[in-house]
């Protein structure tokens, strides 16, 4: 009889509390009671009951009872981490934020990982030898505290979670421990950091990686002409702080993360400002490192070489338009080798870059769609697996980036002889295109080459010099006048430019050929600042046409391509007449409506409608005696 009343009174019990009666397997979970939300795992004829939450740096009891009316062996307890959670505390890896305390009789013990599905479940787990009393044999049930230690990382996390869960006695299936499992969340008293340093700055630049630990905040870095890109390792010191990269100059940035390489930053010939700000957890704080760059220019006349484990190939470090390019191959061991690839190259991490074969960044309706260089000129002897197309490639270590190449390439078959050279010969073509000077690259790499990257690692620039045709122009129209800007260029055929010329037309015009252009010569000379000229005794509302040439001694180049604007009249501001006081004298006594003087006018110098107010910051009117 005492038993049967033992009974009915915990089926009143678990009716009260979650309204039903579980048969088998079953879970109770976030079950509120008067001191603290319980997570109770109910399986295998055990509960484990634990608060639903806990603080870190605590330890967490919680108590595993056998409900049952019969002897049971112990179940395995375990707690649990899924990657599918993006609020997972770990329970196995680094660092461990949530382990066993410390249990009593020497339970086996096990940590692992494992798949289920797409999710990675990783457990920490243990089972007791023996078996737990049946609860109907005292007044009171079988239990045992299971502590469980919650670490304090003094990172600021919002809140994360992990999982209590049961199976049967010295099961080893984890589908068990995934399908019994109830959350238990851990809440955070820890601020956001405001830490915004670097503890490390990684630079590879010309074959060279330097590490800086810590870096200055203003790092700088010199490099030689062929050096076109780096990238970049910045590693915050305390990881979860965002990292961004501005390319001064070039008018890019982008985000970088924390510890891994960045994509390829091109350098510019001179001085390349990049700089590196860390943005700290707490989203205010953030730190700049500016970072200096020096690129050596090319020497005049100077050629540029790459070599490969046996050959060397030597060009022209700057080339002209309508030329051919001629590079000089060269075996330098002292035996027979095998002769190299030799390609060509353009790589989309140059704006400026000069088109050698396909781009799919450049629509093809572009004019830059249009080559630049090739190899289609017959080679001595006649070359064998001429090839050409595009490739990508990753850079950075988020494999996130792409850099594509256009290429020319080709291969002589058969042996070279020991210091045996040939001559390569490069097609520059010429088009009528404004685009500045362009870069490109020479690469070899070994004949039984394995993929672009062979090449693209093994490369150095070559300049695409603009000619005179080269200037651009851009023209601002003012006031009977227009401000005109250009680019420069450096020489006419070898000589040095020392002044520019200008000649503008109306638009309109019907007859253009050179007698009808109005020209202004030296508008710029040698040592003036900067590349700017005001034209004025121009007509507003109507369009011009403006070109401009270099000028190097006596020699000219040739007139740019047009660039047209209009001169906008000005807008000048209205104005009172001098003799308008803007004062009215009103008598007493004056009746509603009554006039009381002149209307207030102003006059606009362009003839356009104006409108009055009458604007009260202060007193108004002024009462006479």
């Amino acid at each position: 009889m005492a038993m049967w009343r033992q009974k009915r009174r915990r089926w009143v019990l678990a009716v009260s509390l979650a309204g039903v009666v579980a048969l088998g397997v079953s879970l109770l979970s976030s079950i509120a009671s008067a001191q603290q939300t319980r997570t109770i795992v109910t399986a295998y004829g055990f509960e484990l009951s634990c608060d639903a939450t806990v603080s870190e740096g605590s330890t967490l009891a919680c108590t595993l009872s056998n409900t049952t009316d019969e002897e049971a062996d112990w179940p395995t307890v375990a707690i649990v981490h899924l990657s599918s959670d993006d609020d997972r505390a770990l329970v196995v890896g680094a660092p461990v934020d949530v382990a066993f305390g410390e249990l009593e009789r020497s339970p086996q013990t096990e940590n692992d990982v494992w798949w289920i599905g797409d999710v990675l479940v990783g457990y920490s787990r243990f089972d007791w030898v023996g078996a737990a009393t049946a609860s109907s044999e005292s007044e009171t049930t079988d239990s045992r505290t299971v502590n469980i230690v919650v670490a304090d990382d003094t990172a600021w996390e919002a809140a994360e979670s992990f999982y209590v869960t049961l199976a049967p006695s010295r099961a080893r299936g984890v589908g068990f421990l995934y399908d019994n499992r109830q959350k238990i969340t851990i809440g955070q008293s820890d601020s956001r950091s405001s830490d915004a340093t670097l503890a490390s700055l990684g630079i590879s630049a010309g074959g060279t990686t330097t590490q800086q630990s810590p870096p200055p905040s203003r790092p700088s870095l010199d490099v030689g002409y062929t050096t076109t890109e780096l990238t970049l390792v910045p590693t915050a010191t305390y990881k979860p702080s965002g990292i961004s990269v501005a390319v001064s100059g070039a008018g890019s940035s982008f985000e970088a993360e924390s510890g891994e390489q960045t994509r390829e930053i091109p350098l510019a010939v001179g001085t390349n400002a990049i700089s590196v700000t860390v943005t700290a957890e707490d989203g205010t704080s953030s730190q700049t490192y500016e970072l200096a760059v020096e690129r050596a220019s090319l020497v005049d006349g100077a050629a540029v070489t790459v070599n490969s484990d046996n050959f060397s190939l030597t060009c022209p470090g700057t080339v002209d338009e309508d030329s051919t390019m001629e590079c000089t191959l060269t075996n330098l061991s002292a035996s027979p080798a095998d002769w190299p690839v030799v390609a060509f190259l353009h790589s989309s991490a140059d704006v400026s870059r000069a088109l050698i074969a396909e781009d799919p960044i450049i629509p093809e309706s572009s004019a830059l769609y249009s080559p630049d260089i090739g190899l289609k000129i017959p080679q001595e002897p006649e070359v064998d697996n001429y090839n050409f197309g595009y490739g990508e490639l990753f850079s950075g270590g988020s494999r996130s980036v792409y850099v594509t190449y256009g290429y020319e390439k080709f291969d002589w078959q058969g042996t070279a002889a020991a210091s045996a050279s040939r001559t390569v010969f490069v097609e520059i073509l010429a088009d009528d295109l404004v685009e500045g000077n362009e870069y490109f690259y020479a690469a070899i790499a070994d004949s039984d080459y394995t993929g672009l990257s062979n090449l693209v690692d093994n490369k150095v620039p070559i300049l695409l010099r603009g000619t005179s045709s080269s200037v651009l122009v851009e023209a601002l129209g003012a006031s009977r006048s227009a401000q005109v800007f250009w680019t420069g260029i450096d020489t006419i055929d070898g000589e040095r430019v020392t002044s520019y010329d200008l000649r503008y037309i109306r638009s309109d015009a019907t007859d253009r050929s050179d007698e009808h252009w109005d020209v202004r010569t030296s508008i710029w000379n040698q040592g003036d600042e900067s590349l700017a000229y005001k034209l004025t005794s121009l007509v507003d509302d109507v369009s011009y046409d403006i070109q401009i040439r270099a000028v190097a001694g006596t020699t000219t180049g040739p007139w740019s391509l047009t660039n047209s604007t209009i001169p906008v009249p000005a807008n000048h501001p209205p104005a009172f007449l001098d003799t308008e006081t803007a004062q009215r004298d009103v008598a007493e006594g004056t009746a509603a409506g009554s006039t009381v003087g002149a209307p207030i006018s102003a006059i606009d110098p362009e003839g356009d409608t104006l409108w009055y107010s009458l604007l009260s910051g202060g007193d108004v009117f002024d009462i006479g005696a």
